[in-house]
């Protein structure tokens, strides 16, 4: 690759990649055309290691790229699966930060997947009804939903 009339081998580039931390990472990868479509499917990958993990990893991968039908329902199974648990004022809540997201990038991608748990079912049906026309809309509609407390105060308004 050529940078500034400077040739950089494969090598030394894969060097690099490999030694920066996630977010630079995501960073690299938008430099230019030959670092994207070099790295952009490794990075784009991590969505499903840090699912349940690092919401601010799995917020910036799932903004950042595009990710097809099947990619969707395979984070989807992902999300309903050894979900975080908070401890808020001495009570357990689900950490429904990734359901949302997904949720919210399309509607009716949980449609196809069978939850099998009751809670989480509802969780989802509710999370749906309260979708607005934008994020703005709809974080205050989670506000106004005493079903869903647990993501009022941990959501990003882009």
């Amino acid at each position: 690759m050529e940078m500034l009339d400077i040739y950089i081998n494969e090598h030394l580039l894969d060097n690099i990649f490999d030694n920066l931390e996630i977010d630079d990472q995501i960073i690299f990868t938008h430099i230019n055309k030959y670092t994207y479509t070099r790295y952009m499917y490794s990075v784009k990958s991590l969505v499903y290691q840090y699912i349940n993990n690092d919401y601010n990893i799995f917020y910036t991968c799932i903004c950042r790229y595009k990710y097809t039908d099947i990619e969707l329902k395979r984070l989807c199974n992902l999300s309903l699966h050894n979900l975080d648990i908070d401890i808020i004022y001495g009570k357990r809540y689900y950490d429904l930060r990734y359901i949302f997201e997904l949720l919210y990038r399309r509607r009716d991608i949980y449609n196809s997947i069978q939850i099998d748990n009751n809670k989480m079912n509802t969780i989802v049906k509710n999370i749906k009804t309260i979708m607005g026309i934008d994020r703005y809309d709809t974080i205050n509609n989670i506000n106004n939903h005493p079903m869903l407390f647990q993501l009022r105060h941990t959501l990003y308004i882009s």
